[in-house]
């Protein structure tokens, strides 16, 4: 089994922001996406853990998904727990055509 485009976003609606257009053309035309979100978005300011669940399986489906995993990351604090986050996936095996995710960097404290 291939996947067309494994795409990796923070928070769950990091990937529909940043790159729903070849989202929505990749399964427009039979491709498969697989979105994998690091955390939960727990932190986020923009409704609660549950409405924001609710959003991701709404758009999930308007996308016409693939495949969407959560790893459940600890949001806010993914620098600290860097080894867990190499445990295995369930997609992990499976090779991708395109992998891109939005990425966020924060400046260095340290001089």
């Amino acid at each position: 089994m291939n996947i067309d485009i494994l795409a990796f976003g923070a928070h769950p609606d990091d990937v529909e922001c940043a790159a729903s257009g070849i989202v929505l053309n990749t399964t427009a035309n039979h491709g498969k996406v697989v979105i994998v979100d690091l955390t939960r978005g727990e932190l986020g300011s923009f409704g609660d853990e549950h409405s924001r669940k609710e959003e991701l399986l709404k758009a999930s489906k308007m996308m016409n998904l693939f495949g969407r995993e959560q790893l459940d990351l600890e949001d806010g604090n993914i620098d600290n727990i860097r080894k867990s986050a190499e445990s295995d996936s369930s997609y992990s095996k499976i090779p991708a055509q395109n992998c891109f995710g939005k990425c966020h960097s924060r400046p260095s404290s340290r001089s």
